[in-house]
């Protein structure tokens, strides 16, 4: 990594979730894989935008095995930019990013990203 990237003490990465309890696992799971490979610290701030199934409950039991994960959400949804504005304000590294729950970003481009 270039430039001052080695200075990145946190980073956190915002993923806003509706409807996805059938991948919210193998996909945070990549996500976390991918993500401990940086030469850095993260978290991983899941805001489920509405609770209309499973994913809540799934990412509550989630929690506890998966470094880094926070979980927040609301009632009804409110749609993704209010989900990505929750999860920018409850971070706390130097960096925030965001990439949707459904994955269609690769998250080993992350890296690239980064540079």
């Amino acid at each position: 990594m270039k430039g001052n990237l080695k200075d990145i003490k946190l980073l956190s990465l915002v993923v806003p979730a509706y409807k996805q309890e059938k991948t919210i696992v193998k996909d945070l799971q990549n996500l976390s894989r991918v993500l401990s490979t940086l030469p850095f610290k993260y978290e991983i701030l899941v805001i489920v935008d509405g609770f209309v199934d499973k994913t809540y409950d799934i990412l509550q039991n989630l929690r506890p095995k998966l470094k880094g994960l926070r979980v927040y959400g609301y009632e009804k949804n409110r749609g993704k930019g209010s989900a990505i504005k929750l999860g920018v304000e409850k971070a706390t590294g130097d960096i925030i990013g965001f990439i949707d729950a459904g994955m269609d970003i690769d998250p080993s481009e992350i890296s690239l990203m980064l540079n």
